[in-house]
């Protein structure tokens, strides 16, 4: 097998997880980098758990990562956008929401 077949795999593996794929999309449809927190604001579940999802999908080669002082953005890497953004548009039929990401004020 081919490190490019291997390395798709496992990008498709960490979006099997809602969580994971969710936030994929979001960062696909935001234009620049999104700090964590707002990220985590998205969601219902706890930082920690969020920030686990946004190691294994940046192990997975899917998002790369910043330091903007105390917070980290995340941006998604160019092969990443390419799967995500062909996933979108399959599943366009199907309208899969994605989440308005609205920058919080007490961070970044």
């Amino acid at each position: 097998m081919s490190n490019q077949t291997e390395d798709l795999a496992a990008m498709l593996k960490a979006l099997g997880d809602p969580i994971r794929l969710q936030i994929a999309t979001t960062l696909a449809t935001s234009t620049g980098s999104v700090c964590v927190c707002d990220i985590t604001s998205l969601f219902t579940v706890s930082q920690p758990t969020v920030s686990h999802h946004l190691k294994v999908l940046r192990e997975a080669g899917m998002v790369s990562a910043e330091r903007h002082g105390t917070w980290m953005h995340y941006t998604l890497t160019p092969r990443a956008h390419e799967i995500i953004t062909a996933i979108l548009s399959a599943s366009a039929a199907r309208s899969v929401p994605t989440l308005p990401i609205a920058p919080a004020t007490d961070c970044c």
